[in-house]
């Protein structure tokens, strides 16, 4: 159905993949600093609920999953429009930014600030059907 490849954070010396934020390269490998906070990566997306025309800003490991699961578990007509690479801390971070447009929880007005600030984010990569 999706054809889009996933872009996972590389570290910058051997390239290898990151799972979370805070992993360091030490001694030719891979290893968690001793932060206890280990924030996976995943994704902040952004869907939208056509038929009441809303806005979900939300977090997971994969964007193509969780919008399938949204369709199938509602009868209104949602799309996945994009997203980019981050954490639940970055998603709490833009709940934030657009706390005054917030209808409920991850639902926000279809307002034209928050579309603009998913695609100016430099990894920001937007869905194509």
């Amino acid at each position: 159905m999706y054809n889009f490849a996933y872009e996972p954070y590389l570290c910058p010396r051997c390239k290898a993949p990151l799972k979370y934020f805070n992993e360091i390269h030490k001694n030719n490998q891979m290893q968690y600093c001793k932060s206890k906070n280990k924030e996976k990566i995943g994704y902040v997306y952004l869907m939208h609920d056509i038929t009441n025309d809303l806005l979900k800003i939300g977090y997971s490991e994969n964007p193509y999953r969780r919008h399938k699961e949204m369709v199938h578990g509602s009868t209104n007509e949602i799309s996945l429009l994009g997203f980019y690479p981050g954490s639940k801390v970055n998603e709490n971070i833009v709940h934030t930014k657009f706390k005054n447009v917030r209808v409920k929880r991850e639902w926000f007005s279809n307002d034209a600030s928050i579309i603009d600030y998913f695609t100016g984010h430099p990894l920001y990569k937007e869905q194509k059907t």
